[in-house]
């Protein structure tokens, strides 16, 4: 009993995990999914208002209810068009096959009593089918609308015609809810693999620093609040020297080391660390002066330094690096491809006079 239940809290921890982490690819589908419902459910729904009213040359009870269910779906619509929040993106989704369910209900009870519910058994396969949604609640939502429909189909029916739809649907809803369960794990670890293969197409493989093309997509950015407004760039030193003396492996080693450094010190200044190529790296800001950028650069040099890792040929004895600063306001930089250029000139001076130094666009100019 214990080891059953501890699968399925793993389980359920695992679910949680994978929700979390990937909420907002789970939300684009949903959307995706609940736009399709709308618009095709609205094209049907006008559809069959229309025939209804054309054959009987009237407005009747069912056609009236079309209408209605209509009517809603357009409101939902347009409420949810461009919602962003998974809540709503599910409670409308859930809303949708609430409004199906009532209507096949009323059809089965009301308009064609004599038949099996044949639009229910369908109805509770795609529920779980379709949405994609935590487990308990998707399962939980399902059994409450086959408990609706049995209820209304003894209350509606003879005995023998409502036995058989409970029997019936009591069956869809079981495969339903298993399959539902199968396909949600395809869905989810799709969801998951192109996560990876996205990141791995975004993330240097021997610092696990974000790459240049990674960078490249973030200086196109249009989102105001990515707008790159300050860079520093770093260069080690003398490292084709360090590659000939020591070898390429521990010219790797050297190279994760000093990306591991910066990337805990731009992670405790809020900034993003880029491996730029070779021994290069850019560290973007989006938010801060000149001269805080200018003091995180010698911060840096100063943690590069302290790793102390041994470089003899260098005039320092270990491994150090140089730093070129440049800020949007200070250079007058038009965009972050100016920034980026301002900072490698900053950088390059840095090279040429001494190295172990971090030099500003600013002190350029001047």
């Amino acid at each position: 009993m214990n080891k059953i239940k501890k699968i399925i809290m793993n389980s359920i921890n695992t679910e949680e995990h994978i929700f979390s982490s990937h909420q907002k690819e789970i939300d684009r589908l949903n959307n995706m999914v609940l736009k399709f419902i709308i618009l095709v459910s609205l094209v049907i729904f006008v559809f069959l208002s229309l025939c209804i009213i054309v054959i009987n040359k009237s407005m009747t009870q069912l056609s009236f209810v079309y209408m209605i269910a209509t009517a809603i779906l357009l409101l939902l619509g347009i409420f949810v068009f461009k919602t962003k929040s998974h809540y709503i993106v599910l409670i409308s989704l859930y809303t949708c096959f609430t409004i199906f369910f009532f209507i096949t209900v009323y059809l089965s009870s009301f308009v064609f009593p004599e038949s099996l519910g044949a639009s229910i058994v369908g109805l509770l396969l795609l529920v779980p089918l379709v949405i994609i949604d935590k487990t308990w609640r998707i399962n939980a939502i399902t059994i409450l609308f086959y408990i609706a429909f049995v209820v209304s189909t003894f209350v509606y029916k003879n005995q023998v015609m409502a036995f058989d739809d409970m029997t019936n649907c009591g069956v869809f809803t079981i495969i339903g809810m298993i399959l539902g369960q199968y396909l949600k794990k395809i869905k989810l670890t799709n969801i998951i693999n192109q996560d990876k293969f996205r990141k791995l197409s975004q993330t240097d493989a021997l610092t696990h620093l974000y790459n240049r093309r990674k960078l490249e997509n973030f200086m196109c950015s249009s989102d105001e609040k990515q707008k790159i407004t300050g860079v520093i760039m770093v260069d080690i030193d003398l490292f084709k020297q360090y590659n000939d003396t020591y070898g390429h492996q521990q010219g790797d080693k050297c190279l994760e080391e000093v990306g591991a450094c910066l990337y805990r010190i731009a992670k405790q200044y809020h900034l993003k660390p880029f491996r730029y190529g070779g021994e290069e790296f850019v560290i973007t800001s989006t938010s801060h002066t000149y001269d805080e950028l200018y003091t995180i650069a010698n911060d840096i040099k100063d943690g590069i330094f302290e790793m102390q890792l041994d470089f003899k040929e260098s005039p320092y004895q270990y491994i150090t690096i140089s730093a070129g600063v440049s800020e949007i306001s200070g250079s007058q930089a038009i965009d972050a491809y100016d920034l980026v250029d301002r900072a490698d000139k900053a950088l390059y001076h840095a090279k040429s006079n001494g190295r172990n130094i971090v030099v500003g666009y600013s002190y350029l100019k001047r």
